[in-house]
């Protein structure tokens, strides 16, 4: 009887210990996670709870962290370096206890447990990998548009479309998608709360200023690009010979012709694989300015200060290397280029 007694005392025990502890995750959420690549280094974590943006922060030791945060409700969390290079996004809400594993010199590799839309948002990257790294926004519109259109009551659809889907070249469509998506697969806390998200982050990122660039140029000799040399800089980021094609240079061609009192300059800098692809790219389709080339593309660690997920990407600086303008609209950046 008294071994009896035991055992249950014993079962009471561990179920009381149970409870406590699944009341204590039901507020808030824990992300255990490696980043293959990282090291030791600071990471910040963005999201929004419901009432405001949260920016946690935490120490990767050896490529691995935790942290943990609180939403009631479900919210798209973008991880990101101290100096807010995107290394991944997953779902999250109260309860969940996640186990993650990303690369940091690719976004498209997210292993994930702990929650489902998060773990079918990593089969979406893993599946259109390719073209995600692409940075062709033409192709990856396609793609989110086929994954939305044959996943409307999943809500790693509409994680795909905030997250990838350049709704500057068709913003009559983005909104079309999203409508497509069942309501409860498109709840407010992502939709809303990703987009005020990320203007905090994009204001964070303006705030840091463009130092100076010291890359090749195309007389094969390494050339350094100084904001202090000009009132005004427009720097051009392309990959490929057709995304230097017409469009880009005449918006180029027709700001540098426009009148104007400040002194005014043009950076085109190629993030080409290799130097040949570069050459091959300027004599076809030859732009004005001064041409640099970047080895390492996107990845390079050079560009992390620019965070650019796809191309073309357009930045326009002062002087002083304050950031007016950085996004992936050409008509903005010259916009601002061009503004007194």
């Amino acid at each position: 009887m008294k071994t009896i007694n035991l055992i249950i005392n014993i079962f009471a025990s561990a179920l009381l210990i149970s409870l406590i502890a699944a009341c204590g995750n039901n507020k808030s959420f824990h992300i255990s996670g490696e980043i293959e690549g990282l090291g030791t280094r600071n990471l910040k974590f963005y999201y929004y709870d419901g009432n405001a943006v949260r920016v946690g922060v935490a120490s990767a030791l050896n490529s691995k962290f935790s942290f943990e945060g609180s939403s009631k409700k479900p919210t798209l969390l973008t991880i990101t370096t101290a100096q807010r290079n995107i290394l991944g996004r997953l779902v999250v809400e109260n309860g969940d206890a996640i186990e993650l594993k990303l690369n940091a010199s690719d976004p498209t590799v997210m292993n994930v447990t702990g929650n489902k839309t998060s773990s079918d948002y990593a089969r979406f990257l893993k599946a259109n990998s390719d073209v995600l790294k692409s940075g062709n926004s033409d192709n990856i519109n396609k793609a989110i548009e086929n994954v939305v259109r044959n996943n409307t009551s999943k809500m790693f659809a509409t994680v795909a479309l905030l997250a990838h889907y350049d709704a500057s070249r068709e913003n009559s469509m983005a909104d079309s998608l999203l409508k497509m998506i069942d309501p409860k697969a498109r709840p407010a806390q992502i939709t809303t709360g990703y987009a005020t998200m990320l203007g905090r982050l994009h204001n964070e990122q303006m705030s840091e200023p463009v130092g100076n660039l010291t890359l090749l140029c195309d007389h094969d000799s390494l050339t350094t690009f100084r904001p202090s040399s000009a009132s005004r800089t427009l720097l051009v980021f392309t990959e490929g010979i057709s995304a230097r094609k017409d469009s880009i240079n005449r918006l180029v061609n027709s700001a540098l012709k426009e009148k104007s009192a400040m002194k005014q300059a043009v950076v085109n800098i190629s993030l080409d694989l290799d130097t040949a692809s570069w050459k091959k790219a300027l004599h076809e389709a030859p732009g004005r300015g001064l041409n640099l080339w970047l080895p390492g593309s996107v990845s390079s660690s050079r560009m992390k200060d620019f965070n650019i997920n796809r191309l073309p990407h357009f930045v326009v600086v002062d002087s002083a290397g304050k950031r007016l303008y950085d996004g992936n609209s050409a008509s903005e950046a010259i916009s601002y280029f061009n503004k007194n």
